[in-house]
């Protein structure tokens, strides 16, 4: 989605959908999103591959307390499911719907 709105918003404005700047747009959009990611699952990996007593009882601790927090559980499975953050137009209320005065929208043409 956040390709297509990149792709869109370039050829609305008659640039180079495949040139460097509309691509390094959609790179600069993505790479915080994608390093959170990186480095969560890497975390995860480790936390979870290690068989130290300690580190054993400390991921019990976090999952237990993790599962016995609505909001912590519902913000870590929205972060997981991509619904949170620096989110295409189509993922939110300034979406689709709410464009479809919009001129500039190419789905209104």
């Amino acid at each position: 989605a956040a390709m297509t709105e990149v792709l869109v918003e370039a050829r609305t404005a008659n640039k180079d959908i495949g040139g460097k700047p509309t691509l390094r747009r959609y790179e600069r959009w993505r790479k915080g999103d994608n390093m959170a990611m990186y480095h969560a699952f890497n975390g995860i990996e480790k936390l979870f591959g290690s068989d130290l007593k300690l580190v054993s009882r400390l991921r019990g601790f976090g999952l237990t307390m993790t599962d016995a927090i609505g909001p912590l559980k519902s913000a870590f499975a929205a972060r997981a499911m991509g619904q949170c953050g620096d989110l295409p137009k189509i993922m939110t209320d300034r979406g689709v719907g709410s464009n479809e005065d919009d001129e500039s929208m190419p789905w209104n043409h």
